[in-house]
Parts: structure tokens; sequence; C-alpha cells
């Protein structure tokens, strides 16, 4: 299983084009092994912008299931955790609409 530290992109994820750099560097990883783990270790703290455009996205392009299987979250805290289930949830319904 590859791991991607998420804190490479800083201690705070704010912007949509910090959470597409984010999106292609997931992508890449995949495409290279089956799993991938995001290590959120010193991460204080996500957008809702760099969560949907990093994870959110990543949801409609590969799918709820395949995100199920494939990405794993680790050194979340309670506010990350939140934010990404809202914009999870959030693209899901869009992508069955």
């Amino acid at each position: 299983m590859n791991t991607i530290a998420m804190n490479q992109w800083g201690d705070f994820l704010g912007t949509r084009f910090l959470g597409e750099e984010a999106r292609r560097a997931i992508h890449d990883a995949l495409a290279g092994e089956a799993r991938v783990c995001l290590d959120f270790a010193g991460v204080r703290g996500v957008s809702h912008s760099f969560a949907d455009e990093a994870i959110g996205i990543l949801v409609q392009e590969i799918g709820l299931g395949a995100l199920k299987t494939n990405v794993r979250f680790a050194n979340l805290n309670e506010e990350i955790k939140t934010i990404l289930r809202f914009v999870v949830s959030e693209r899901s319904s869009k992508h069955l609409a």
C-alpha cells in the first residue's frame, strides 16, 4: 500500500488548487498500487473546497465503492473526518442522481 503524506501540502489544506494537486497524486498512486493510504498526520484542518476537489471529485471519478475499497485514511482529527464524510456523501448523491 502506497502512503501519501497529506501534510506535504501544508498543515491547513484550504484551496481547490491544492485539492487538485492532491487528487492527481492520489490518481498516480492508485495507478501504481491497488490501494493507497492518505495520512493526515500533521494536518490541523481542511476546507470544504480542498476536500471536495481532492476527495469529492475522486468519488465522482472512481465511484464510492472503489474509494472504500482502495483508499484508506489515517490520522484524521474529528473536524477533518466530518468534512470528508460530508463531501463524500454530497458527491455520492450527485453521482447517483
